[in-house]
């Protein structure tokens, strides 16, 4: 690779490699369009950027591994629009000009996908049906396809526009209905990256599996809050989008909280729905609900994504964890840490059976975890001390569910800031 590359060159390739591992070890099922190991990844420069895209193996790109061309008598606008048909644009804001929303991009009619056999960018199946004159004949008129617009992160100074940012754009190929065919991705690649002054970002490679993990997170957020991951979807930048659903769902439960904290069962199945799973942990890759242990029924168990297992318990929000004022826990307090207890026991004592019988293949000293109660329970100085040397003990995760928020929250955040802080 020339040497222009080689920095954002071994960057991406160690990307690539952890993202990869995700992938294979996590509910490769879950994610079919998305998940295929991506074997090649192609840089392209352009006189204002890079174009980055993942791909699987396809008869172009024999060999594996990181390849680079320098397009730089393009800019980034010009070169993603002619290798995608249109499909995919970049809009850069008017340096010197006072901001403005960025406008609605129209999609772009069918007859535009395929002009002289460019469009390289587009899945080989969508090509295909594109032309393929038994649908005109069957009568089926293709719809619009889903055009991406992307943007950099600008600096504005009292509402006025300066200079483009370092920054990285992530897209995920957007899925689309082909007639005979069902569902597919709109483009080869399964993943793309916009990237702006990446010479200015800290690209160390020893970073490249948070960045992987953090960009596999936003995915699993999207689709299991979309189901499929829609050209609606697709048109924003999927940690930035990922971040803005994560903090809607924050609101969506203390709503339910503070309107019905007392009904557990509400919480409960608020909490199993997947696209809400984040709250049970920050890495579920699979959620149980109501397993029993012995004579007693956990109300989660957790695989989370390195293999692990937690069992969990929750209790109602307005269950006050300390009595009265005080800063000894309440009976109801202490039962639940009991029960959770006795499980982690009965998983010890009957492991085999619990792993065949009740499917939680290789579970190993699961760890557990107990949500009960609102911040303002441990409000007092001596509450406040006692909860936080409780939390310090290695047996039990305790959590209030502002707690559990906060933490979705937190996440949201690394999310959003993601593009600008590599």
């Amino acid at each position: 690779m020339p040497n222009p590359f080689d920095r954002l060159g071994t960057f991406v390739a160690s990307y690539n490699d952890a993202i990869c591992k995700l992938f294979e070890s996590n509910r490769r099922g879950s994610l079919p369009f998305h998940s295929e190991p991506t074997v090649g990844v192609q840089i392209l420069a352009a006189s204002d950027g890079f174009l980055v895209d993942y791909h699987p193996f396809h008869e172009k790109m024999q060999e594996p591994g990181v390849v680079g061309y320098d397009l730089s008598g393009y800019d980034l606008n010009t070169l993603c629009q002619f290798l995608s048909c249109r499909l995919l644009r970049v809009r850069y804001p008017e340096i010197g000009k006072p901001y403005e929303p960025p406008t609605p991009v129209p999609d772009t009619p069918q007859d535009d996908i395929i002009p002289g056999g460019f469009g390289i960018m587009i899945h080989p199946d969508v090509r295909a049906a594109l032309k393929d004159h038994t649908c005109a004949s069957q009568g089926y008129v293709p719809p619009p396809f889903p055009a991406i617009q992307a943007s950099p992160l600008v600096q504005y100074e009292e509402g006025i526009a300066k200079h483009v940012l370092p920054c990285r754009f992530k897209i995920w190929s957007p899925v689309v209905d082909l007639p005979g065919l069902g569902l597919r991705r709109l483009y080869h690649w399964t993943h793309a990256d916009l990237w702006w002054y990446p010479d200015r970002l800290n690209l160390d490679p020893e970073q490249s599996s948070e960045v992987a993990h953090a960009d596999f997170q936003a995915l699993q957020v999207i689709i299991r809050a979309a189901e499929v991951l829609s050209p609606t979807e697709a048109k924003e930048d999927s940690p930035s989008h990922a971040s803005k659903i994560l903090e809607g769902l924050c609101r969506d439960f203390e709503a339910l909280l503070d309107s019905s904290g007392h009904d557990e069962e509400a919480i409960h199945q608020w909490l199993n729905e997947p696209k809400h799973h984040l709250f049970l942990d920050s890495d579920p890759a699979k959620v149980w609900s109501k397993v029993p242990f012995g004579k007693s029924v956990s109300d989660f168990v957790v695989r989370c994504s390195d293999g692990r297992y937690k069992l969990i318990e929750i209790e109602p929000a307005s269950s006050p964890i300390f009595q009265g004022k005080g800063h000894e826990p309440t009976a109801r307090f202490n039962h639940a840490c009991r029960q959770v207890r006795d499980w982690k026991q009965h998983v010890r004592e009957h492991v085999h059976e619990v792993r065949d019988v009740q499917g939680l293949a290789d579970i190993y000293e699961p760890g557990g975890v107990v949500i009960m109660g609102r911040a303002h329970d441990i409000a007092a100085d001596k509450a406040r001390k006692r909860w936080y040397d409780m939390k310090n003990a290695p047996e039990l995760d305790l959590f209030t569910y502002d707690e559990v928020c906060e933490r979705v929250r937190q996440l949201a955040y690394r999310l959003a800031k993601l593009g600008a802080a590599l």
